[in-house]
């Protein structure tokens, strides 16, 4: 396909509704593979598709294949904008509005002449589209074209970048969410070689020049005293260091330096003596310079002497360095080359790794003894899969509770499919969580562990990416990111705290993604697609999860019991008992402190034996919110429907939503009056009232403020297994399966924040989080207690977490969920317009409304499509942009969403962990 009619990209070419649905109604059966044949869009009165701009599509059911043709054309998914990219409230010029049948399109090119032997599917190329090159990727080749072409203007890389699982893997991904295919796929790319300025040269490896010293230290010098030149005073300073060796004297007469040095050495000899290097009375020459100042006037005299210095800078450095990491006066590419044509040192240009593990050194681990329910479920994960197209013998849910031995389950399946030649992929939630990861598998694997996540530097990441493309990694440790990596011997996922909604690309902040894909449900269909196993573990697993349990999707592995090391081997431990506070009751006793009097006791006890405890509070800041006591005006942010949090450390009222900053208001700015007041408690108000409780106590805090800046979460993690801290303070990324044998108590300060939010997971997001916390108590020989505080006692989350019953609450909680056939029952899919004027965004969300109505009396598949709103989510208004939301319930949303036009304005998130 040419880059297709001028008008596709004008902001005047929009579908009108009956042809945006006709058009996307052909292709997105073709799309999910259903049994229907695409029909060619029409032209809609508000300018569709002209009828000749035919366009291929992407088959993301099971029988699309990307095998190459030997066809003269390419069918190409570029990369061009689809979606305004907001910075600080400014789109791009170059927005697109498309439909969604115009996002998941490929198009035809010719292949030029010296491209036809090379071209393959999964290469990225650069394009013509329109008046502006972009890159694309090769989805196939085929033998005709509906239309006239344009050529491919050149290989990004000579090697593919994209494998035809990459390729079917993204093609499912952008029916399965509604997302743009190219979207889909840049997720597999290589960082930096989709630049938003697409003529600018992709990013590649990291070149500098590697040092070495060509002779050993002690001859340096030696071989320095033989280069340069060698001139008569170089000649004379030889022959008076020789007469000195060999006499024993300092004086010399002239007839014996004659006899030397021959005749003719006055202007040498009248050189050194300007240079002080000789002296002399009538006859004689005094020659008194040390052996070492010798050597220097040698190396000065012959012009060399400029030379010692970088070479023993390099010494230095072990006799080998990088050019650039030399001191700034070495590094001067000509001195280096000069050095080798000396034979002093070798260089050569390279590759320099940018590896993000380097310098790290990790402690070697062993394989311990399992336990029998360990074994067990090692045996079942290494015992399915083989040779089986079902995939249910290839995904298993581990669920244990806290401390039961799961990584040491992780460890011994990694073992063994590295044992088959197989490579892994082991995805955490969080980026804090990935240093204690990678120290465990590095420490079991040394030299084959690498690392992906957003904290590394785009160099980093695409050098990691190259590595693992190479085959010289066997164990990536990351966010979900790292799911695309093109592992060539892929063979095992592990998700370690899959109930992490971190797993899901979020859509809560306006630019950015287009696709919000669940990396849990992707790994899943790999696990159907590709011979890999997939293994989850959790002591919470996803209500979804455990659905597809129900339905022989994946297999349930228990590990019931808690374990702890003890010698060589493992004993049996008890899960830490939770004592439940009623605040209320502390409050009718006249305890108006936020700690209970029995979590008080229990972290006396605690310091008293030196021991570790953990506060849990998911509010950061030291108030949550301030409020004028005479109107009850509270302070919200200007630019958000968020109540802003005083943050007593910089004395500043802050968003926690786009993160702008007010000043502490003196008078109410609704009423003028004065009496301002500040409630509520995070985490800087709860090490606060530590110190003032417990003098001397040292207190560590972890939070989104604490934690800023390169390597944050791990200084303070490391700071606290260090035990340099005796109390730490943190939100909820303390739930995220630290392993703190030093910590004998927990205390979930306010364990009512969250319970109760307009989110039909609220529930399950509690109970996950209270009994992940608990989890992090008692987790050696010292035992552990936990105290929850709370005002609603009563709650069923909260009960269950209490009694350590995860099972009874999914039980409750999924017959609720079927009763109102809410996810995992029916699939969500979220709707949300972003605008700057709040009416104009009602007003789109309202046609919006119109359509899906619409489009849902249409359908005839007797399926129960349910439409709620159009309304306001929790926050309404973020980062000055209002926000209205669409929710719609059903066995497959997006085959109601594909019908419907979708403006860039627009953001579907379908299966979204949240509705808030």
């Amino acid at each position: 396909m040419h880059c297709g009619p001028a008008r596709l990209h004008s902001k005047a070419n929009r579908y009108s509704a009956s042809g945006a649905r006709l058009a996307a109604n052909g292709l997105a059966h073709r799309l999910t593979g259903r049994d229907q044949v695409a029909q060619p869009p029409d032209t809609g009165p508000a300018g569709g598709l002209e009828p000749t701009a035919e366009r291929s599509t992407v088959m993301a059911s099971s029988n699309w294949s990307t095998r190459d043709g030997q066809g003269r054309f390419a069918e190409v998914a570029v990369f061009v904008p689809v979606r305004p990219h907001w910075h600080q409230g400014k789109a791009s010029a170059d927005a697109d509005e498309q439909s969604l049948a115009e996002r998941l399109q490929l198009f035809h090119y010719g292949i030029p002449d010296d491209l036809q032997s090379r071209l393959v599917s999964g290469h990225v190329v650069r394009v013509p589209f329109g008046r502006r090159t972009v890159n694309g990727v090769v989805m196939r080749r085929s033998s005709t074209s509906p239309v006239a072409t344009r050529l491919i203007l050149d290989l990004i890389q000579d090697k593919p970048v994209l494998g035809q699982h990459q390729l079917e893997l993204a093609g499912w991904m952008a029916a399965f969410y509604g997302a743009p295919l190219s979207s889909c796929l840049s997720l597999f790319v290589p960082p930096g070689l989709l630049g938003r300025n697409q003529d600018r040269k992709p990013m590649g490896p990291r070149m500098d020049w590697y040092l070495q010293l060509a002779v050993e230290d002690e001859d340096l010098v030696p071989r320095l005293l033989q280069v340069g030149r060698t001139t008569r005073p170089v000649r004379l300073l030889d022959a008076l260091d020789g007469l000195r060796q060999a006499t024993g004297r300092t004086r010399f007469s002239r007839t014996e330096l004659q006899e030397v040095a021959g005749k003719g050495h006055g202007p040498a000899l009248k050189a050194l003596a300007d240079k002080g290097l000789v002296g002399g009375v009538g006859g004689t020459v005094h020659f008194t310079l040390e052996p070492a100042a010798v050597v220097q006037a040698r190396l000065a005299l012959r012009g060399s002497g400029r030379w010692l210095l970088p070479l023993q800078a390099l010494s230095g450095m072990g006799g080998s360095a990088w050019k650039s990491d030399l001191p700034g006066e070495f590094r001067s590419l000509e001195i280096w080359r000069r050095l080798q044509e000396y034979g002093l040192v070798f260089l050569d240009r390279r590759r320099r790794p940018r590896d993000p593990l380097a310098g790290a050194a990790y402690p070697r681990t062993r394989a311990v003894p399992l336990t029998g329910e360990q074994g067990a479920a090692l045996q079942a994960v290494l015992a399915g899969g083989n040779g089986s197209n079902d995939a249910s013998h290839r995904a298993w849910m581990l669920q244990g509770v806290t401390g039961s031995g799961k990584t040491e389950v992780y460890l011994q399946v990694l073992e063994a499919c590295l044992d088959r030649g197989h490579q892994a992929i082991v995805l955490v939630p969080e980026i804090a969580l990935t240093p204690q990861t990678v120290s465990r598998f590095a420490g079991r694997f040394p030299g084959r562990v690498s690392v992906m996540h957003s904290g590394l530097t785009p160099g980093q990441r695409f050098d990691v990416w190259t590595d693992v493309l190479d085959g010289k990694v066997d164990i990536l440790v990351g966010a979900r990111s790292a799911l695309f990596a093109p592992m060539p011997q892929l063979g095992l996922i592990v998700v370690d705290e899959e109930h992490d909604d971190s797993y899901k690309q979020s859509a809560e902040l306006w630019g950015g993604a287009t696709v919000f894909y669940d990396a849990r449900r992707v790994a899943l269909r790999m696990s159907e697609s590709l011979p890999v196993r997939l293994l989850m573990g959790s002591a919470t697993p996803s209500l979804q999860t455990l659905h597809r349990v129900e339905q022989g999707t994946v297999r349930l592995l228990r590990l019931p019991h808690r374990i702890h090391a003890a010698g060589r081997g493992v004993v049996r431990a008890e899960l830490p008992p939770i004592e439940l506070v009623d605040m209320r009751q502390e409050l009718m006793a006249g305890n108006l402190s936020v700690f209970s009097r029995l979590l008080q006791d229990q972290l006396a006890t605690a310091l008293e034996r030196h021991e570790q405890a953990i506060l849990f509070i998911n509010r950061r800041g030291t108030r949550t919110f301030v409020m004028c006591r005479m109107c009850g005006h509270v302070m919200e942010c200007t630019a958000c429907t968020n109540v802003l949090t005083w943050h007593s450390d910089i004395e500043r009222l802050q968003c926690h939503t786009c993160g702008r900053e007010f000043p502490n208001p003196s008078v109410c700015p609704a009423c003028g009056d004065r009496r301002i007041r500040y409630f509520g408690s995070g985490t800087q108000r709860i090490a606060a009232d530590l110190d003032k409780r417990f003098p001397g106590v040292r207190v560590l805090r972890w939070d989104a403020d604490s934690a800023g800046g390169q390597g944050g979460h791990t200084r303070i993690m490391e700071s606290f297994q260090a035990h340099e801290a005796d109390v730490l303070v943190g939100t909820q990324m303390i739930a995220k399966g630290l392993d703190l044998p030093k910590v004998t108590v927990v205390g979930a300060v306010a364990a009512d924040v969250g319970v109760n939010l307009p989110d039909f997971r609220a529930a399950e997001r509690a109970c996950q989080l209270l009994i992940q916390v608990a989890g992090r108590a008692g987790r050696s020989e010292r035992g552990g207690r936990v105290v929850i505080q709370t005002y609603n006692p009563d709650h069923y989350a909260i009960r269950a977490a209490v009694r350590h019953d995860y099972d009874a609450f999914c039980r409750a909680e999924l017959e609720f969920r079927q009763q109102l056939r809410y996810p995992p029952y029916r699939r969500l899919a979220r709707l949300i317009v972003w605008d700057r004027k709040q009416e104009q965004a009602r007003r789109h969300a309202a046609t919006m409304m119109t359509a899906l109505e619409d489009v849902r009396m249409s359908l005839d598949s007797g399926e129960a499509i349910e439409l709620i709103g159009p309304a306001p989510p929790f926050h309404a208004q973020l980062q000055s942009w209002w926000r209205m939301q669409i929710l719609v319930l059903a066995e497959d949303p997006v085959r109601l969403i594909e019908r419907v036009p979708v403006g860039p304005a627009w953001r579907v998130d379908v299966d979204p962990v949240s509705t808030l």
